[in-house]
């Protein structure tokens, strides 16, 4: 935790760094011009890509970059804007291939490729450890996980994957092509 003289204390460029009760760190936005606007500056990245990869750490799947920009906006910690979004979209990328920033899911780029396995044993085994029978048959009704966003996709996956429910997202519509 830090001192009371210290929380709140004037990082620089215009951030603030808050301390909670539980020692953790964050970085806040400040200052606001007189019209309510965030004023253009620029940001000390070195805070903020600490508090970002904190909070990718925090979850027990993958996120995405657009759900980690919007944590940030959330916190203060960077302005809605795409000019926010690409450079810490660019920073963290370089972090990442300095070592020290977790991975993110890209659902965009994606190599496609067959599953391929040494022998027919092996494939046996691996299919093996993700067999599962079609929980609707013989059902009058089928239940699917909807999300809006793709990126919500990994999270219900790992809560519910094992019970077999499908996960679709709509992409904030709906969709002819998901209706049967």
């Amino acid at each position: 935790m830090l001192p009371d003289n210290e929380r709140g204390r004037p990082a620089g460029d215009g951030l603030k760094v808050l301390g909670d009760d539980q020692g953790d760190l964050r970085v806040s936005l400040a200052p606001v011009a007189d019209n309510g606007h965030r004023t253009r500056r620029n940001l000390a990245w070195p805070p903020i890509l600490d508090q970002a990869a904190a909070i990718v750490r925090s979850y027990d799947t993958l996120v995405t970059l657009r759900q980690l920009f919007y944590r940030l906006v959330a916190a203060q910690v960077l302005a809605n804007t795409t000019a926010a979004y690409k450079t810490l979209s660019a920073r963290s990328a370089e972090a990442r291939r300095e070592g020290w920033f977790p991975d993110l899911i890209d659902r965009d780029r994606t190599i496609h490729e067959f599953e391929s396995f040494r022998d027919p044993a092996h494939a046996l085994d691996d299919l093996a450890s993700w067999f599962r029978l079609d929980r609707t048959i013989g059902q009058d009704v089928s239940v699917y996980l909807a999300v809006e966003k793709r990126g919500l996709v990994e999270q219900l996956t790992a809560w519910f994957g094992h019970l077999g429910y499908p996960v679709l997202a709509l992409g904030g519509y709906t969709s002819q092509s998901f209706i049967r």
